[in-house]
């Protein structure tokens, strides 16, 4: 990925090795500044490249709170004249915002001082992907249980997976289901699996006594540790999600309606 932007009175070029990236890899940044006319000494101190997620629907709409800079690097000792280079790498947190649609992260490069617009800056959206123990599970649960992921969308520090139920006569009862991935602060190999469904159930209506079937939500939770998810270093384990994904199946069949 490649971008050159100018900012008054520079041109600044920014190369980024890939294309995509996954939650809690590295994103490298290499490039220059180039100046087009000489400038005064503290020109650059507040200027930096920076790593930010941003929300996209404020940004079309330039609101100034799209932005949240997650880290960044100074640039306060480039040169004031000719061309600075910069090398610089910023590593993603297990549980950044992915790109959904809504959120993104992204990298600024400009003046970032009280009081800068920010969207002076030079930027460039990266695209990143969920962990790839989240796309494995997922793959998982729609190969050999037939539930359709409809989206994966960001919900705070967790991913949320909205999936359509298949349409057999063992979930009827069940209208869908939110699988929610959380990965632990202190431990971030340690994932909270919980699973939220929305099933139909038969109740009394109060006064009437007729018989109606009740939409209602069900959760169950799963803690994973690493050996739970991975055998033989990072492969998928396989045998231990699906074990998991059919206790929850079960059980979640003993509550619905049908």
């Amino acid at each position: 990925m490649r971008g050159t932007f100018f900012v008054k009175p520079c041109e600044i070029i920014i190369e980024i090795p890939g294309e995509e990236w996954s939650q809690g890899t590295a994103v490298s940044t290499i490039g220059s500044v180039n100046l087009h006319q000489d400038v005064p000494p503290g020109f650059f101190d507040h200027w930096a490249i920076a790593l930010c997620s941003i929300d996209l629907r404020k940004s079309k709409k330039r609101d100034p709170l799209a932005f949240t800079i997650i880290e960044k690097v100074s640039w306060k000792d480039f040169n004031h004249s000719g061309t600075s280079s910069f090398n610089s790498t910023f590593n993603l947190t297990p549980d950044c915002l992915i790109s959904d649609g809504t959120w993104t992260q992204g990298i600024l490069a400009g003046p970032m001082g009280e009081g800068d617009d920010l969207y002076n800056c030079g930027r460039l959206d990266l695209t990143i992907k969920p962990w790839e123990v989240v796309t494995n599970i997922l793959t998982l649960f729609e190969n050999f249980k037939r539930f359709k992921m409809k989206n994966l969308k960001n919900k705070g520090n967790k991913l949320v997976a909205k999936m359509i139920p298949p349409a057999s006569t063992d979930l009827g009862g069940v209208d869908g289901l939110d699988l929610i991935f959380t990965r632990n602060k202190k431990d971030p190999t340690t994932i909270e699996l919980t699973f939220q469904f929305q099933i139909k159930r038969l109740g009394y209506e109060a006064g009437t006594g007729a018989v109606e079937a009740k939409k209602e939500k069900v959760e169950f939770k799963h803690i994973l540790a690493k050996g739970d998810y991975f055998q033989f270093g990072d492969a998928i384990n396989q045998d231990k999600i699906l074990a998991i994904l059919d206790e929850t199946i079960e059980s979640v069949k003993t509550k619905s309606l049908f």
